[in-house]
C-alpha cells in the first residue's frame, strides 16, 4: 500500500453516499496507477475495468469491448452504469483509449454528480488525455513515502531511505528492486549509496516498455541521449556522427518518452542504458566522447570514454581528472564513485594507489569516516609516495576529529626520511603537521618538524613556511605578507584541493594574530560555496573555527550558533574530539557572560566527548574558561588559581597562545585578592613577549595590565587602552575596558567622568548579553550617583552610594569575602556597611536583600 492511498477512501465514501466522484489518477511508470485501481476494486463495490491498448488505439469502441456484455448501440455505458450502482469504472491508461470509448467514459464521467457512481482513470505523466478527457479533475500521485518505503520492508536508515527515494524517483517497484541490491552497512548509511540505480527484471521490463517499438535507430538515439549531456546541440553534433537525425528521434517524442533532451522519467532513461547492448553503448559512447573535448565537459568526457571501453589509462586519468570538478561542485559522492571507476580501469600499479587514497579522501569529506578508514586499509600504497603521504594525512586528520590530534600526531611521519612525494603534498604534510602537534608537541619538535620538510616546498610557499615558522613559537607579530599567507591555507588555493580535507588553522590562531575578522569573513565564504555545502567534516570544522573567530569579536550569539551548529554535525558523524572543541568554545562565551550553570553543563558534556575520543580532558583551555567564569562571578580568588593552571603550559604552540591570551584575566584577578607581586610578575612576563612583537590585541591587553596595577601612571593606561580598544574592535575587551576605567575614576570622587564610561560599559555587556558584569557595572554607576534606572528610588536614598553596591553584591549570594575581594575591601569592612544597610531596609537577614532592593 503505498502513500499515494490515502487519496482513495474519500473516492469510495463518494460512491457510498450518493456524492458520487469522478477523477484521473496522474502518475509516471509504476507508481503505483494500477495498485491504485486494484485497492478501489478490492471495496466492496462492484467495479468494472478497462486497461487501454495502444496497439487497439485505433480501433472503435476497442475498450468498452473489455466489458463483459460490451453495452450496444441504444444502451450507452452511462445507462449501464446508473443500473449497476452503486458501481466502480476503473480505466487504467487512460491516454491510450480509442476515440469512441474516450467519449463515452467523458460522457459518463461529466453525470456522477448525486449518483452512487465512482470513474477513476489513471493516465502517465506526461500523455496527454484525449480530448474528451481532458477537462476532468486530475490528482497527481506522487509516489512512495518514507513510512510506505517502511511498511515495503525496506529497513534503512532514515537518511538513507531518504536518499533512496530521491534516486528512485519515489517509484515502489524501482525502490524494492534496487534497495535489494544492497549491502547491510549500505543500507545502515556506513557506506555510500551507487550514484546510480540498478533497475532488476521487473523494472527493466516496466520501463522499458515505452521503448520496445521503437525503430532501431529511434533506440540508438535514446541510448546517446541516456548518456550524453543534457544540451541538444552536443547529443545532434554526436548523432550527426552516427548518422542519425532528429527524424530518427520523432518516434520517442510522440510516445512521450522525450521532449527534445529531456527524459520524462528518469527511470526510463536508466532503462535506456540498461537495455542496450555493450557493443552499441561503446559505438555511441565513443562519438559522445569524441564531440565533448575534456577541457570543456571534463565529467561527462571522462565518463563517456568509460562507456566507450578503449584505452583502460587514458580512461582511468580523465576520470581522476573528473573528480576535480565533481568535488569542486558540491558532487562528493559523484566524485569518489569516479574515483573509485578509474581506479578500477587503471593498469599503472601507482596510479590505482592514488586513486583509490583520493576516494578515501572523497568518502570522508562525504561524511564516511569509517569508510574512509576501511579504504585507507585496504588500500596500503607501497609504490606511490603521492598516495603514502595521503594516506598517512587523511589518517591523522580522521584521528584528530574522532579521538584527539595527539593520536593524528603520532600518525605522521614527523621524523626520519620519509619521502612526502610532490611539493604539493609536503606542504601538506606541513600544514597538517602544524595543525595536530598544535596542542601538544613541544615548540622545539615542531619547529623541528618545520625545518625538515620547509625544503621540500616549493620555493613559491617560503612565504607561508616562514610564517609557520613564526607562529609555532608564539609570535603574533607577523607581517601582512605572512598573515595572507597563512590565510591562504585556509582557502582553496588550487582546484584540486577540493579533494583534500581542510584543517588549517587552529581554532584559537586567528584572534592571537589579532586576524579574527578577516578569517571570520574567510570562513563565512567558504561555508557558502559548494564544495563545502556537500561536505560536513569540513562544514563542522569551519564552524568552530568560524565561531571562534566571532567569539573574539564580541558576536557572541552568532558564535554559539556556529558552535551549536558544528556541535550537532559532529555529534552525527562521530567527531568526538571535534566536538568537544565546539562545546569548549560555547562554553568560553558562557563562561564570559558569567552564566555557570550553563559553563558547567558545557564543560562536562566536553569532558564526556573527550574521553568517548580518548582524547582525554584539555586541561589548559578548561581551566582558563573555569577561571574567567570565576571572575565573571566575582570569585577572584578561585579565578587566580584556575588561570595559574592556564598558564602552567609553557611547551606547545597552543599553552603559549593561552598564556598570552589570558594573561590580563590573571592579572585582573591577582589586583582584586591584592596580590600584587604576581599581577606586576605576569605583567612584566606579558610586556616583554610584546615588545619583541605582538599583534594590536596584545598591546591592549598590556595596557590594561598597566592600568589594573594602579600606579602612578594608571590613568594614562587606562586612557591608552581606550585608545587602543577602539581599533581592535573587541567588544568584551572594550567593555571591560570602559569599566575599570569608569571604576578608578569613582574611586578617585570623579563620579561625572566615571559615569560616562560606566554606561557605556554597561551597554556593551548589555549587547553582549553578559548580564554579571553588566550588574557590576550597574551597581558602579549607583556607587558613582547615577540617577536613571528602573530600581527602586526609596532604597537609594536610605543607602549610601557604598552600601548600596555592597547591599547589591549581597543580594547576588557573594560573601563578605568575595564583596571585599570584587571591591578592594576587607571581609570586616564589609560586614560593618551591611549591619548599617539592615535596619536602614528594615530587614534582619541577608535572604531578604533581594526583595528589599526591589528591581536593583
Amino acid at each position: 500500500m503505498s502513500s499515494n492511498q490515502h487519496e482513495l477512501p474519500p473516492i469510495v465514501d463518494a460512491v457510498r453516499d450518493g456524492t458520487g466522484a469522478a477523477t484521473v489518477l496522474v502518475g509516471g511508470p509504476a507508481i503505483g496507477k494500477t495498485t491504485a485501481l486494484q485497492h478501489l476494486a478490492s471495496s466492496g463495490i462492484p467495479a468494472l475495468r478497462i486497461t487501454a491498448d495502444p496497439h487497439e488505439r485505433t480501433t472503435q469502441s476497442a475498450a468498452l469491448d473489455q466489458l463483459p456484455n460490451p453495452p450496444r448501440t441504444g444502451d450507452p455505458l452511462w445507462q449501464r452504469l446508473r443500473r449497476a450502482a452503486p458501481v466502480l469504472l476503473l480505466v487504467d491508461d487512460a491516454h491510450w483509449l480509442d476515440p469512441v470509448s474516450a467519449r463515452a467514459v467523458a460522457h459518463a464521467a461529466r453525470r456522477v454528480a448525486g449518483h452512487r457512481i465512482g470513474v477513476v482513470l489513471t493516465t502517465a505523466t506526461d500523455h496527454p488525455l484525449p480530448d474528451d478527457l481532458a477537462r476532468l479533475p486530475t490528482r497527481e500521485l506522487p509516489g512512495m513515502d518514507a513510512a510506505a518505503a517502511r511498511r515495503a520492508g525496506i529497513d534503512a536508515a532514515a537518511p538513507v531511505l531518504d536518499e533512496l527515494l530521491t534516486l528512485c524517483a519515489a517509484n515502489p517497484l524501482a525502490l524494492t528492486e534496487f534497495a535489494a541490491t544492497l549491502t547491510p552497512d549500505q543500507l545502515a548509511g556506513r557506506v555510500p549509496l551507487p550514484r546510480r540505480i540498478r533497475l532488476g527484471r521487473r523494472g527493466r521490463d516496466r520501463f522499458a516498455h515505452p521503448l520496445r517499438d521503437l525503430p532501431p535507430r529511434t533506440r540508438d538515439w535514446l541510448v546517446l541521449l541516456a548518456h550524453g549531456p543534457p544540451e541538444m546541440t552536443t547529443c545532434l553534433r554526436a548523432a550527426r556522427a552516427l548518422g542519425l537525425d532528429l527524424d530518427d528521434l520523432a518516434s520517442a517524442e510522440r510516445a512521450g518518452v522525450v521532449h527534445g533532451a529531456r527524459w520524462t522519467s528518469p527511470l526510463v532513461r536508466e532503462a535506456a542504458r540498461h537495455t542496450a547492448t555493450l557493443a552499441d553503448t561503446a559505438r555511441i559512447c565513443a562519438a559522445l566522447s569524441a564531440v565533448m573535448p575534456a577541457t570543456e565537459h571534463p565529467v561527462e568526457h571522462a565518463r563517456c570514454l568509460a562507456g566507450a571501453l578503449t584505452d583502460p589509462d587514458g580512461t582511468a586519468a580523465a576520470l581522476a581528472a573528473a573528480t576535480v570538478p565533481l568535488a569542486r561542485g558540491g558532487k562528493l559522492l559523484d566524485a569518489y564513485e569516479t574515483a573509485r571507476d578509474a581506479a578500477a580501469r587503471t593498469t599503472d600499479t601507482g596510479d590505482r594507489e592514488r586513486y583509490r587514497i583520493i576516494s578515501a579522501e572523497l568518502a570522508w569529506l562525504a561524511g564516511y569516516g569509517e569508510h574512509a578508514l576501511n579504504l585507507l586499509d585496504r588500500a596500503e600504497p607501497r609504490h606511490s609516495c603521492d598516495a603514502r603521504a595521503s594516506a598517512v594525512i587523511m589518517r591523522a586528520v580522521i584521528h584528530g576529529f574522532k579521538d584527539s590530534w595527539t593520536s593524528g600526531w603520532w600518525l605522521l611521519p614527523t621524523t626520519g626520511d620519509h619521502e612526502p612525494g610532490s611539493s604539493a603534498h609536503a606542504l601538506r604534510l606541513l600544514v597538517t603537521a602544524t595543525t595536530a602537534g598544535w596542542g601538544h608537541v613541544p615548540v622545539a619538535a615542531l619547529q623541528d618538524t618545520v625545518t625538515r620538510l620547509r625544503d621540500l616546498v616549493d620555493p613559491d610557499y617560503r612565504t607561508t613556511v616562514a610564517a609557520l615558522e613564526r607562529v609555532v613559537t608564539g609570535d603574533s607579530g607577523l607581517p601582512a605578507s605572512q598573515r595572507d599567507a597563512l590565510r591562504s591555507l585556509a582557502w582553496w588555493a588550487a582546484p584540486s584541493d577540493a579533494l583534500h580535507p581542510k584543517a588549517w588553522p587552529p581554532p584559537l590562531l586567528p584572534a592571537f594574530l589579532g586576524d579574527e575578522e578577516r578569517y571570520a569573513q574567510l570562513f563565512g565564504t567558504l561555508l557558502g560555496t559548494d564544495p563545502v555545502r556537500g561536505a560536513p567534516s569540513t562544514r563542522a570544522v569551519l564552524l568552530l573555527k568560524l565561531a571562534h573567530a566571532r567569539s573574539a569579536l564580541g558576536h557572541w550569539e552568532h558564535a554559539l550558533t556556529s558552535a551549536t551548529e558544528g556541535g550537532r554535525l559532529a555529534g552525527e558523524l562521530g567527531h568526538h574530539a571535534l566536538h568537544s572543541e565546539l562545546l569548549l568554545c560555547a562554553a568560553w562565551i558562557r563562561a564570559a557572560r558569567g552564566e555557570e550553570p550553563h559553563t558547567r553543563q558545557l564543560l562536562d558534556s566536553a569532558l564526556q566527548h573527550a574521553d568517548r575520543g580518548r582524547s582525554g580532558s584539555q586541561p589548559v583551555l578548561m581551566q582558563w574558561i573555569r577561571g574567567l567564569v570565576a571572575l565573571s562571578a566575582g570569585r577572584p580568588a578561585e579565578a587566580l588559581e584556575r588561570l595559574r593552571g592556564a598558564r602552567s603550559d609553557r611547551r606547545s604552540p597552543h599553552g603559549v597562545l593561552l598564556r598570552r591570551m589570558s594573561a590580563v584575566d590573571a592579572v585582573e584577578a591577582a589586583v582584586q585578592v591584592q596580590d600584587h607581586r604576581q599581577a606586576v610578575r605576569i605583567t612584566g612576563d606579558f610586556e616583554r613577549w610584546v615588545h619583541a612583537g605582538a599583534a594590536d590585541w596584545a598591546h591592549l591587553d598590556l595596557a590594561r595590565c598597566r592600568a589594573l596595577l594602579d600606579g602612578d601612571d594608571a590613568e594614562h593606561w587606562h586612557r591608552r587602552a581606550l585608545e587602543l580598544s577602539d581599533t581592535t574592535g573587541r567588544l568584551f575587551s572594550s567593555a571591560r575596558t570602559e569599566f575599570h576605567f569608569g571604576a578608578w575614576l569613582r574611586r578617585r570622587r570623579r563620579d561625572q567622568q566615571a559615569r560616562e564610561h560606566l554606561r557605556a560599559a554597561e551597554e556593551h555587556f548589555d549587547r553582549l548579553g553578559a548580564h554579571a558584569w553588566s550588574r557590576r557595572a550597574h551597581a558602579e554607576l549607583r556607587a558613582a550617583g547615577e540617577t536613571r534606572s528602573s530600581g527602586n528610588a526609596a532604597t537609594r536614598a536610605v543607602l549610601t552610594p557604598q552600601e548600596h553596591e555592597i547591599a547589591l553584591l549581597a543580594a547576588e549570594g557573594l560573601t563578605n569575602r568575595q564583596i571585599g575581594e570584587r571591591l578592594s575591601l576587607s571581609p570586616r569592612t564589609v560586614g560593618y556597611h551591611l549591619y548599617k544597610v539592615f535596619p536602614k531596609l528594615d530587614i534582619t537577614s541577608r535572604a531578604q536583600l533581594a526583595a528589599a532592593l526591589g528591581a536593583d
